[in-house]
């Protein structure tokens, strides 16, 4: 063994070079051995400095003349640049403001804090009561899916494994609508006969809207070249009365058990529509639509991560079974363009049917020359159906909320020349139709199907624009990605919610750990997940010896090159691992961990009746921020469930420290990324629980305080050790 107390090496016969290199590396070890000396008798300088009387008794006055100088400075900028002063610098004022809360006595703040809980509670009531009974009925209805979640081994292997060979495949009617469409054409019939689905048991029913370019010569092209590979080529010429009554008529004259409602700006995946078709064969009978997800741009509303169910679905592409469709007698033409399709999505659900989410079927659709950018049709359609189906929809309160967004829409500014004044012609037609709704709401029993907020529906994820421009199955790599859930006794109802999640993720290359604490309880509810799925799924107990052992036992035993850990009360969206791996494969630096956003969901648990009542979905404003070691020096602003990390990781440098009962997953991400890059990637793609009950909450939250700063010292001088070479070295 390499002898390394280099005092003790003898220098006599060597080279002068040599010797002079052994002296000067002695100089630098006993220059840092004097500077580490100076640097502790400095610190017993200040913390003699800051135990003493004088400086804790003016400490309120230096705090108060701190805030003082940034309020003023800040109100000073607001008064000259009016409200558009810097937002980073009113976001600075948030976090000065947090912080300052932060160092509160204990007694004030758990004075505070359950005044702050009820006030988060009454708002969630206040603001959307409505909306939450809905969310709470789509997690009540996951034991309805449940069959077909685990026979099928979850949604994604449900729609990517192929029916049985002696099943009939349905006849699909592509449905397609065109104005002025000819630059689209080329690709999505190419797409089309591309698919991996018969395009024998495909048929086309195009209705052109009056096109005035070539659109009619380049279908007419392509139905001569490609016409005979599909069971049948219809096109139909008809005046433009808007998107529905197009869809309507091209449906009603064709013969397909299931209507593919295709916008022509977009192109398929290979597998795209033998998957959605697949998912729906194998379905519940009252699920009557499914919608594909679009990219670059995902649509980013809200679906349940179980079982994909959503309020409202996209229609720029999306399969709908006929005999629904017949049902409500197709689309609202009252409604020329846009907002058709949550109308549907309204109406259906209010006649009984359920609306589901493919996210592993796949379509490009170019909606968007750029990020962010504003389409003049699309905002008044768009503004005008929200008020049109509150109208109709809407509870008491979402129907006397249309008078106030008409006028904050029309007062507010301009997303382009002359939209005020569009807005206020479409909202005066919107008045002639007003008796019409009334008496639609009332016919169907006032269910109040619609969610809404402001002029949006449902929740939306934030991530609109964070671009996803391949499809997962084009990946070059694929890297095996372990993910690590910790449970205990009487929480097997909660593992399978998120053991569900995992088996739902669009990236395959997954195996599953779970690690059980003190017992083999829930070993049935693993089996059970684990019999029909195509995935890696491995059960392991030990002893009762706390969740930082059980996670290093699952650290210990993963493969992957990559870890995450799922909390068995948590769930991640279908694309989460899939993002993370994206960011990480595609990144010019190297990165050793990939965070997303998660909501924060305030709920209350009912153990005994296995059922869980949400309040409230919010996304912390600290949680948005770039990555920041400094910041990490300080709060953990990164959740459990939204990173990714590289095993190689736990393997230089351990795993949880057993010795923490509070904030070990701080202590780990703060040693994980020292001398290491992290990156978020700023896309809502799971959610994680935390008590809505104030007493429950406080009391979790004291623990935390208590815990926070012995926890940040110990991680500081540990960070500290790493960052000095050894003596000797």
């Amino acid at each position: 063994m390499e002898d390394r107390n280099l005092s003790h090496n003898n220098t006599h016969g060597r080279l002068p070079n040599e010797a002079s290199s052994h002296q000067g590396a002695q100089n630098m070890l006993n220059e840092i051995t004097y500077l580490r000396q100076e640097n502790e008798h400095l610190r017993g300088q200040l913390n003699a400095i800051e135990s003493s009387r004088s400086w804790r008794v003016t400490k309120p006055l230096r705090r108060a003349i701190y805030i003082s100088r940034h309020a003023r400075w800040h109100a000073v900028a607001i008064l000259r640049k009016g409200a558009g002063h810097s937002p980073i610098s009113l976001r600075h004022c948030y976090y000065q403001a947090r912080s300052a809360a932060r160092r509160l006595p204990a007694p004030v703040k758990s004075v505070l804090r359950p005044l702050a809980d009820v006030m988060k509670r009454f708002e969630a009531r206040f603001n959307e009561p409505h909306n939450l009974r809905l969310l709470n009925k789509l997690t009540e209805k996951r034991n309805l899916d449940e069959p077909l979640l685990i026979q099928h081994g979850g949604l994604a292997q449900a729609s990517s494994t192929p029916l049985p060979h002696d099943t009939a495949l349905p006849l699909i009617t592509i449905s397609l609508v065109t104005y002025n469409s000819s630059k689209w054409l080329t690709s999505l019939f190419n797409s089309i006969h591309s698919q991996a689905y018969p395009l024998d048991r495909i048929e086309i029913a195009i209705v052109d809207n009056g096109s005035t370019d070539d659109t009619l010569e380049g279908i007419t092209a392509i139905r001569s070249t490609m016409g005979d590979a599909f069971a049948d080529f219809q096109l139909h010429q008809r005046p433009n009365l808007g998107f529905g009554a197009a869809h309507n008529w091209a449906i009603n004259h064709s013969q397909g058990e299931y209507a593919l409602i295709t916008n022509p700006d977009l192109e398929f995946d290979p597998e795209s529509i033998s998957r959605v078709v697949t998912l729906a064969a194998r379905d519940q009978d009252d699920v009557a639509c499914w919608e594909l997800r679009q990219r670059p741009y995902e649509h980013p509303k809200h679906y349940d991560p179980v079982t994909w169910e959503t309020h409202w679905s996209s229609h720029a592409c999306i399969l709908i079974r006929r005999t629904s469709f017949n049902h409500i007698n197709g689309y609202d033409e009252r409604i020329f363009l846009y907002g058709e399709d949550v109308e549907f999505s309204f109406r259906i659900r209010e006649a009984g049917f359920r609306l589901r989410y493919c996210p592993n079927a796949t379509v490009a659709h170019y909606t968007y020359e750029e990020a962010h950018q504003v389409k003049p049709a699309q905002y008044l359609g768009s503004t005008r159906a929200n008020l049109y189906l509150r109208l109709r929809y809407g509870t008491v309160p979402a129907r006397l909320a249309t008078l106030g967004l008409a006028i904050a829409s029309v007062a507010r500014p301009q997303p382009f020349e002359g939209a005020r004044k569009r807005l206020a012609k479409e909202y005066y037609a919107l008045l002639h139709q007003l008796p019409a709704l009334n008496r639609e709401r009332k016919k169907a029993g006032n269910l109040s199907v619609g969610v809404f907020r402001g002029l949006d529906y449902e929740l939306t994820r934030e991530g609109a624009f964070v671009p996803s421009n391949t499809a997962v199955e084009t990946f070059e790599e694929r890297p095996l990605v372990s993910i690590i859930t910790r449970t205990y006794q009487g929480r097997d109802w909660l593992l399978n919610q998120a053991g569900i999640s995992v088996l739902n993720q669009t990236y395959r290359a997954i195996e599953w750990i779970v690690v059980e604490d003190g017992g083999t309880h829930c070993s049935q509810a693993v089996d059970r997940l684990a019999e029909n799925s195509e995935l890696i799924v491995r059960y392991y107990s030990q002893d009762k010896l706390g969740r930082s052992a059980a996670g290093n036992l699952g650290l210990a035993k993963a493969s992957g090159e990559w870890c995450l850990f799922l909390d068995d009360d948590d769930l991640i969206y279908a694309d989460h691992i899939e993002l993370l791996v994206r960011t990480a494969l595609e990144s010019e630096e190297s990165l050793s961990g990939v965070y997303s956003l998660a909501w924060d969901v305030m709920c209350d648990i009912d153990k005994e009746n296995k059922h869980i009542n949400e309040l409230l979905y919010q996304m912390h404003g600290q949680h948005r921020l770039a990555f920041s070691h400094e910041r990490l020096a300080t709060e953990n602003f990164i959740s459990i469930q939204a990173i990714m990390f590289r095993r190689a990781l736990y393997e230089e440098l351990g795993g949880f420290n057993e010795a923490l009962d509070q904030l070990e997953d701080w202590n780990l991400w703060r040693r994980y990324a020292y001398q290491s890059m992290f990156k978020l990637v700023e896309k809502t793609t799971s959610l994680y629980r935390t008590p809505a009950n104030p007493i429950v909450k406080q009391q979790r939250q004291l623990a935390l305080d208590n815990a926070y700063h012995d926890v940040k010292k110990s991680t500081d001088e540990e960070l500290l050790t790493r960052s000095q070479p050894s003596i000797g070295k």
